[in-house]
């Protein structure tokens, strides 16, 4: 991978990056209004849980732009290191398409499809 590329990727997770913490931000934002609705509209969880499965859904996608930061923020680390574009489960280059589509990601194909495979059998899905 040549510098150009390396930039253009740097670019896409800081991007990323970006975009991920104005979500979080919002979606804090959002979560307080609705712990404040509920706490106007005393009984509000009892009589209709709406404001329940808002607050879960909240929960979850916080929790999944959580690991996505730490995701891009790993990626960034290894550029710093010089790891980036490897492979972290066999060590051969992470093709340029791959990464332009998926910046943060840790595997090559075949071997992210190995582990998706092995998570699938633990999980008792396959």
């Amino acid at each position: 991978m040549n510098d150009k590329q390396l930039a253009e990727l740097r670019e896409l997770l800081d991007a990323k990056l970006a975009e991920i913490d104005e979500n979080v931000s919002s979606m804090a934002v959002e979560s307080r209004e609705l712990a404040e609705d509920q706490g106007d509209e005393a009984g509000f969880l009892s009589e209709d849980g709406s404001s329940l499965a808002e607050a879960e859904r909240l929960d979850v996608f916080s929790g999944n732009l959580t690991q996505m930061r730490s995701r891009i923020i790993n990626a960034l680390e290894r550029m710093e290191d010089g790891s980036y574009g490897k492979c972290m489960r066999c060590g051969k280059d992470i093709p340029i398409d791959r990464l332009r589509a998926i910046p943060y990601a840790e595997y090559d194909v075949t071997c992210q499809e190995i582990i998706d495979r092995e998570q699938a059998v633990r999980a008792g899905t396959a």
